[in-house]
């Protein structure tokens, strides 16, 4: 029977799986997949294998996302029940414990805030923020030490606006067992970012927004750990953006539906573009530059797109399957400009590749293959 997500697992089975020689076993869990069925489906449906340990029966005592606000704790924000405002004062803060922002208010800040976060530190929130700082005096939000985390916030109704805020070393939120990929994450919780600076974050994204509208103008991400924008079954709509020094991918996205508009990715590790897991994307003005791939489409993705500039990439553009339990990527794209690429493209059969009106024959197989740093691109994680 299916788990009560509002309870923890309160019984467990073990199962044995046996290798034919130790040769065969892997060296690193994180690699593992379990291929299963559900009963009534005859297709088969792979997942990759999570270690996690078992959930005590105080489980929901200690729940990271059942936190008690304690905003009351920190001289430097005030509370107002009559606005339902919470404003955090101007000036230069040293933060030594995770701030925990209540439902129903909104979070304001202001030119001239810094944040400092300290080693396991994060802001959480059930509320919109409301951060307007100045190109001349912007707010920031910073890591004052290797392992301070992020900003992350869930579900809030309201669209929290960052306008002229840097983000700037921070590590993704964790506790225990649990923890979130993105150093600024919004789950099921619209935004609007514009004038931001994302650098030097510790963490597998940069940004990652979940279930979420968001439009994101403006913004500048460089010296990125990992994937800089990661965005899952999100909608919205990424304009004058710069990506620079990417150490995986730029912009991934995961069954979402996003325009990219003047666009600009220079040193990205990885995939510069990539849309996968029924996605739509439709491309405005890209520059790629310096990048290990182009634009990926894959597991029924559709990336439509014109004005689109790449030179000094590996490879061009790839289109395939990668998860058995969705179909082939497909890119067509007009008014397309490539020099000094290696290879122009990876084409699988059954996916389809169409630049400038020329339809390309599948070239290739097994693409997954020689990706993710096996020949081309670098490993990941997921």
């Amino acid at each position: 029977y299916p788990k009560n997500l509002e309870n923890p697992i309160d019984s467990y089975e073990d199962f044995y799986f046996y290798f034919n020689d130790k040769d065969s076993l892997p060296k690193n869990i994180n690699t593992l997949e379990l291929e299963y069925s559900l009963v009534g489906l005859s297709h088969k449906r792979l997942a990759f294998i999570h270690k996690y340990s078992r959930e005590s029966i105080t489980f929901e005592h200690y729940d990271y996302i059942r936190q008690t606000s304690n905003i009351d704790d920190f001289s430097f924000i005030i509370r107002d029940e009559v606005s339902k405002e919470i404003r955090i004062k101007s000036g230069d803060w040293i933060v030594n414990k995770t701030i925990v922002f209540p439902k129903g208010y909104t979070i304001k800040a202001f030119p001239g805030l810094i944040l400092r976060l300290a080693d396991g530190v994060n802001l959480f929130s059930n509320s919109a923020f409301d951060f307007n700082g100045t190109s001349s005096n912007p707010i920031k939000i910073l890591a004052n030490s290797p392992k301070a985390q992020g900003v992350f916030i869930i579900e809030s109704k309201k669209q929290s606006n960052f306008n002229n805020v840097h983000f700037i070393g921070l590590g993704g939120p964790s506790y225990n067992n649990w923890s979130l990929t993105g150093a600024v994450s919004f789950y099921e919780s619209p935004v609007d970012l514009s004038n931001c600076i994302f650098t030097s974050n510790n963490s597998e994204d940069a940004l990652n927004i979940v279930r979420s509208d968001f439009s994101i103008s403006n913004t500048i991400f460089k010296n990125i750990k990992s994937d800089a924008i990661d965005l899952d079954f999100a909608k919205g709509e990424l304009s004058w953006i710069n990506l620079e020094n990417i150490g995986n991918d730029g912009v991934d996205i995961s069954g979402s539906v996003v325009t990219l508009n003047s666009i600009q990715v220079i040193s990205a590790g990885d995939k510069a573009i990539s849309a996968g897991e029924g996605s739509k994307m439709i491309i405005k003005k890209l520059e790629i530059f310096d990048s290990e791939i182009g634009i990926a489409s894959k597991d029924n993705s559709l990336v439509l797109g014109s004005m689109i500039e790449i030179q000094r990439v590996k490879v061009g553009f790839v289109a395939f399957q990668k998860k058995p339990e969705y179909g082939p990527g497909n890119i067509d794209l007009t008014n397309v400009t490539w020099e000094d690429t290696s290879i122009m493209n990876l084409l699988e059969k059954n996916s389809t590749i169409i630049i400038n009106s020329q339809k390309y024959q599948p070239n290739t197989k097994g693409v997954k293959d020689q990706l993710y740093g096996r020949m081309y691109g670098k490993e990941s994680s997921r």
